[in-house]
């Protein structure tokens, strides 16, 4: 049976990790109106690590060692930016700030989160297998290649929440959910034989939260 965190559960970890507000940062406006609508675009973990996912989302030990994870590398997750209050404006013009958003939106859009505790309880209702959230943790150390095997499997329940410090300016929170994204495959001719072969996975598009007007803000950029 699937465990449902309960709303004040929500409310105590998110006012103890001073999350206020939060920030989906999108590279197209269909994307941020669509979140709005309640259709979150996730992708898999791996999808992460890839180096054509360009500047701030190419992290090569994203998703290291998933064998002792608690969840795949095909695991569907959100990734959305913190902010300790809902004064976006402010943040916007820090140098953080303007970093994600030129890496992240290219200038385009994004989605302010009003009101995290609503979201996240919308977010669990409309996923049948529960989901897990936290703040990203940058302790870059754990994903060295030289650190122990033991400190992996230690770290196994909670190493979807760690990435290398050199991110920390992204301020990330996360939402691990309970499915895993489609392989999807493309065909190769090798001396006259078509094989499939592994071309990455296919977003999930398939939640439903309903519509956000009531807790989300459309913010555009120029």
């Amino acid at each position: 049976m699937v465990r449902r965190i309960s709303k004040s559960e929500i409310a105590g970890v998110l006012e103890q990790w001073r999350v206020g507000s939060l920030i989906k940062f999108v590279t197209q406006r269909v994307y941020a109106e669509q979140l709005i609508q309640g259709i979150p675009y996730l992708q898999a973990i791996d999808e992460f690590r890839s180096k054509e996912a360009g500047d701030g989302r190419s992290d090569a030990y994203e998703g290291l060692l998933t064998s002792f994870m608690s969840v795949g590398s095909s695991r569907a997750i959100y990734c959305m930016t913190a902010l300790e209050d809902s004064n976006y404006q402010f943040f916007l013009q820090s140098k953080d700030g303007r970093r994600i958003r030129d890496e992240f939106s290219n200038r385009g859009a994004a989605v302010l989160i009003k009101d995290p505790v609503e979201f996240l309880l919308r977010f669990q209702e409309a996923e049948p297998e529960g989901i897990n959230f936290g703040l990203v943790s940058y302790d870059g150390d754990i994903f060295e290649p030289k650190v122990a095997l033991s400190n992996f499997k230690q770290a196994a329940s909670e190493v979807t929440f760690h990435k290398n410090r050199a991110y920390e300016y992204q301020h990330e929170f996360r939402i691990v959910t309970g499915h895993d994204c489609d392989i999807d495959f493309k065909q190769e001719d090798r001396d006259g034989v078509t094989h499939n072969v592994f071309n990455g996975y296919i977003p999930y598009q398939g939640l439903r939260l309903g519509s956000l007007d009531d807790i989300a803000e459309l913010l555009t950029f120029q």
